[in-house]
């Protein structure tokens, strides 16, 4: 396909630019004259001839858009050969892997369930630090999880969470539930 096109741009080229004058002797002919006046000078004005510059630019477009995907096409399998491969010992060993993957995300991108273990998770540790009864702990968590359920409790700003350790540091409308 780009040989023919080459070969048809080629050709017309080499009748294009090829003339025959009266000793019947082939001569380039590089400028053309342009039969448009200008309006001060009266005279002929001599543009450039650049033969089809279309289709030389169509070509180059063609040409340098198949090297793209070829290219594009090559980094992506070395791409895939330099995946690493991670082996696990044991099931508990992949499951723990799992657990810490999914919680180290923003937290409007964890799912339900994920959030309400965080909250469980904090609510557990205030009661540890003897911040909140343990009697007040399942109640403030119906009301959390309710909230998630009815999504008020989406926004990062709403909770303080690590993302890069998976805990939950404050909950600012806690204080309103107490």
């Amino acid at each position: 396909m780009l040989k023919e096109l080459r070969a048809k741009i080629i050709d017309f080229n080499n009748e294009s630019v090829l003339c025959n004058n009266n000793n019947d002797n082939n001569v380039e002919v590089d400028k053309i004259i342009s039969t448009n006046e200008t309006k001060e000078d009266k005279e002929p004005v001599i543009k450039d001839y650049r033969g089809n510059q279309f289709d030389l630019d169509k070509f180059k477009s063609t040409i340098s858009y198949m090297e793209y995907v070829k290219n594009n096409s090559k980094n992506k399998k070395v791409l895939i050969h330099e995946k690493v491969s991670t082996f696990f010992n044991s099931e508990n060993d992949l499951s723990d892997k799992l657990n810490e993957l999914s919680f180290k995300k923003k937290w409007n991108r964890l799912d339900m369930y994920s959030k309400k273990s965080r909250i469980k998770e904090y609510l557990n540790r205030m009661v540890e630090q003897g911040e909140i009864n343990p009697l007040e702990q399942e109640y403030i968590q119906k009301k959390l999880e309710k909230m998630i359920v009815e999504k008020k409790l989406t926004k990062n700003s709403e909770i303080e969470y690590d993302e890069n350790t998976g805990l939950i540091k404050d909950i600012p409308i806690l204080k309103t539930l107490l």
